[in-house]
């Protein structure tokens, strides 16, 4: 992205990736790449050993980030607590491997096709394969693929965003770091709708008529999610609607406020109290309305 449309960056972190890369199984290293220093020896794998501990990695899966990494540790990166040799325990992170299928496998070297969420550290599932990053290739994000790549044409922002089922005017909406907002001055106390609302099908209509016809002194909002968070957890999620649509499809339930958060892993790891101080409160709701089914903040509080 470059120029204004970085602005819109926002609307394209959370998709899902794919890579291709080369685990060497005969060795870790204490950067999970060829740039750190061998730790430790060992004996590859034969390829049912191998067939089984893929097998362990797909799905839903939480492991140590790499110590080498960007993330921070107690205000400082992690990379730079790493080259000073302080030792840190990584926190655990959790991603969904959708795909992890073998290309090939020689000499102690698996060629490995994956399908992950935004996210996931490929080094941190060659550690746990016994093994590290040879080499590593980012191929796709989202729908967008590297046999597309040109270095002559940059796809124009609309085109990209209809890609993602996002139209432009929703896109707008998505600009706020994440959080943006419709019309939502959050001077007045609100009774929200909470939910993805994707068709806003029947089950939806109940919930926001129960938002609308609930303590009518309060103004009515509601808050939802882009992209899906199913998707963003790493499922494949068929979706109804694009967000654009569903913003026209509150507003003719009579839904004048809508504020569309968006999601990220970040988001997901939020802990229930974090997400209504954060979210909730800064928009003054008092009174929260939502489905059933629906989980929020880390723990999946009701």
């Amino acid at each position: 992205m470059s120029g204004a449309a970085t602005k819109l960056a926002s609307c394209f972190v959370g998709l899902n990736k794919r890579y291709v890369t080369d685990v060497d199984l005969s060795a870790r290293t204490s950067t999970g790449d060829p740039e750190g220093e061998v730790i430790e020896r060992l004996e590859p794998p034969d390829e049912q050993e191998l067939a089984q501990k893929l097998e362990a990695l797909r799905g839903e899966i939480e492991l140590p980030i790499p110590s080498a990494s960007a993330v921070k540790i107690g205000g400082e990166r992690a990379y730079r607590l790493h080259r000073r040799g302080v030792e840190v325990e990584m926190p655990v992170r959790r991603s969904r491997v959708n795909a992890l299928d073998v290309i090939a496998y020689r000499d102690g070297v698996a060629r490995l096709d994956l399908r992950v969420s935004s996210g996931t550290y490929v080094r941190a599932i060659a550690e746990a394969l016994g093994g590290h990053c040879a080499t590593l290739r980012r191929t796709e994000v989202g729908p967008f693929t590297v046999e597309e790549a040109d270095p002559e044409r940059i796809v124009p922002p609309d085109e990209a965003l209809a890609r993602i089922g996002l139209a432009p005017r929703a896109a707008r909406e998505l600009r706020d770091e994440g959080r943006p907002r419709s019309g939502r001055a959050g001077g007045s106390a609100a009774r929200v709708a909470v939910g993805t609302f994707d068709g806003v099908h029947l089950g939806h209509r109940r919930v926001l008529e129960t938002a609308l016809s609930t303590a009518p002194a309060l103004t009515p909002a509601v808050v939802t999610f882009w992209p899906h968070p199913r998707t963003v957890l790493g499922n494949e999620v068929r979706l109804v609607t694009t967000l654009e649509r569903r913003l026209e499809l509150l507003a003719e339930a009579g839904v004048e406020e809508t504020l569309v958060v968006g999601f990220t892993l970040e988001l997901a790891r939020m802990k229930p109290d974090a997400f209504v101080d954060e979210l909730l409160r800064p928009i003054g709701t008092e009174l929260v309305v939502a489905g059933a089914d629906f989980r929020f903040g880390r723990g999946r509080a009701r």
